[in-house]
């Protein structure tokens, strides 16, 4: 009863459905540990008892969780256990703000911390060996691939983004494409004329009844899995070292290629790439320059 009130909060609010998916899969992984432990219910609940779930979220082996695992006897990452720690407190607050509880149940637990992640991008020269072994394979969707590739590489969109863009969303008499992104946030993304040029060539051997820019052959957008392979298989084809965000690194690459493209115009990149806070155009700026300072300590004589 809880999660059906919190997840129609969550859709009047205009959260995307993967959030909602997420969020679903971890509150009730907590809910089954408190369950287990005899709570069926927030009533009377020590806020210790959450405390609990986050010890045994960083110390029980993976695959006691996970049956599927392939991570054996590792603990859950601290970066995931920081989303666990977000996707409850969003919880408390609207219990809080609803008035199912008086104060926030994580009130008592500290924050965990996570190592920030290091940002991959991708070389100029990388990406031409991509585009030149797709070109070279055997494929009717090599146009395809080539067109939501740089598309991704120079307007920066997120992979959902990208797979769920709908024909009607892209102008090509203005150079425009409109985008749908997290938390129903409509923008307007302009296409570099190497992206315009791909996705016209892909548009006239398109399927024409088509409603999405990047169908599956069912007509539905393309599966993520579906794309991620196809990136992979171009990585080790091409010689490219694989990242380890793979297909969010063309995202990454984009939003510095465009910092360096603009002399630093953090304000335009923010708008461009969609980022909800100014802090996250910001870990751009300082990748690079830490390797702008790098790059200047490798031309310094022994």
């Amino acid at each position: 009863m809880l999660w059906e009130d919190y997840e129609r909060y969550l859709r009047v609010n205009g959260r995307a459905e993967s959030t909602i998916r997420s969020s679903k899969h971890r509150l009730f992984h907590m809910f089954d540990f408190l369950s287990a432990r005899g709570w069926h219910s927030l009533e009377g609940l020590p806020a210790s008892e959450i405390a609990e779930f986050f010890l045994y979220l960083r110390t029980a082996p993976a695959n006691l969780r996970n049956p599927h695992s392939k991570v054996k006897g590792h603990p859950i990452a601290p970066t995931t256990v920081l989303g666990y720690y977000r996707v409850i407190s969003a919880l408390m607050n609207y219990l809080v703000a609803q008035g199912y509880i008086k104060k926030s149940l994580l009130a008592g637990v500290k924050r965990p911390g996570a190592k920030p992640t290091l940002i991959e991008t991708y070389t100029d020269d990388e990406i031409r060996a991509g585009l030149k072994w797709i070109s070279k394979r055997k494929s009717s969707m090599n146009q395809r691939d080539i067109a939501l590739i740089l598309l991704m590489y120079q307007s920066g969109l997120r992979l959902t983004e990208a797979r769920t863009l709908k024909r009607s969303d892209l102008n090509l008499e203005d150079h425009i494409v409109k985008v749908l992104g997290k938390g129903n946030k409509r923008r307007i993304v302009p296409l570099r004329k190497r992206t315009y040029d791909a996705l016209k060539s892909w548009l006239l051997v398109a399927p024409k009844d088509a409603k999405y820019l990047f169908p599956s052959r069912y007509g539905r957008p393309m599966a993520k899995s579906t794309i991620w392979q196809m990136w992979k298989e171009v990585c080790i084809g091409a010689g490219i070292p694989l990242r380890k965000e793979l297909i969010h690194s063309l995202r990454h690459t984009a939003a510095c290629n465009l910092l360096k493209d603009t002399n630093g115009d953090v304000m335009l990149v923010k708008t461009v790439l969609g980022h909800s806070a100014i802090q996250t155009t910001m870990r751009y700026v300082e990748h690079m320059e830490v390797q702008r300072s790098l790059n200047r300590v490798r031309k310094l004589d022994p």
